[in-house]
């Protein structure tokens, strides 16, 4: 697992990841998260040394990302605030609590009114207690932006209920990596809580997948 990227690791090149919908850890094949913790570690690594990072930005200013949070968070939403802000894209971090939520509007309207505000790519990302909100959405929207002659926006899950919370565990997985030196032969963890009800232990069920051979201690 070295910094360049092994030609083993990229994702088939008529599977980019623009415009996917991200509601689950397995919505990325195994490869093309290899893929995304490799460039991760080089970008990381330029970061470090204080080199130049701009191949690594979006840098689109046509773009919107959305951030719906209807469920409480700080550090994940700071986290996508940053990454908007790194990426020089247009950012609406909307308030869920002074919205038009509270005149009884439902995540589905309010979600196809903002996707035509944006002349280019929409990027939600959805925080919120029912499981399966942006699985439903992607559904829900298609028609809708195809009628309309919009693009397709995508969806990137920052945690629905008890379900998952994909982009956590990306995060989660590449630290691991990171102290295994990319090695991914073996991992042994430990998970300590309520695990019944953790959206974590159903992330990690796929986010380990990297690793050849996985032990797990459940504590809870």
């Amino acid at each position: 697992f070295a910094p360049a990227v092994p030609a083993a690791v990229r994702p088939d090149p008529l599977a980019p990841f623009e415009g996917r919908t991200i509601a689950g850890v397995s919505d990325l094949s195994v490869d093309e998260q290899l893929f995304m913790y490799a460039k991760t570690r080089i970008l990381k690594e330029a970061l470090r040394r204080g080199e130049s990072v701009e191949d690594f930005r979006l840098d689109n200013p046509a773009m919107a990302i959305y951030l719906l949070f209807m469920a409480p968070s700080m550090h994940s939403k700071a986290s996508f605030l940053r990454a908007a802000q790194f990426h020089r894209v247009k950012v609406n971090d909307f308030d869920a609590e002074t919205s038009s939520f509270n005149k009884k509007e439902t995540i589905t309207d309010c979600v196809k009114m903002l996707s035509g505000y944006s002349y280019g790519s929409t990027i939600f990302v959805i925080r919120s207690a029912l499981e399966g909100t942006c699985v439903w959405l992607k559904e829900a929207l298609g028609a809708h932006v195809r009628a309309m002659g919009l693009p397709a926006p995508a969806f990137l899950n920052a945690g629905d209920g008890g379900h998952s919370h994909p982009i956590h565990e990306f995060v989660d997985v590449f630290c691991f990596l990171e102290q295994l030196r990319w090695r991914r032969e073996a991992i042994h963890l430990a998970l300590v809580g309520d695990l019944f009800h953790s959206r974590t232990v159903r992330s990690k069920a796929e986010g380990l997948r990297v690793f050849k051979e996985v032990r797990v201690d459940l504590v809870a």
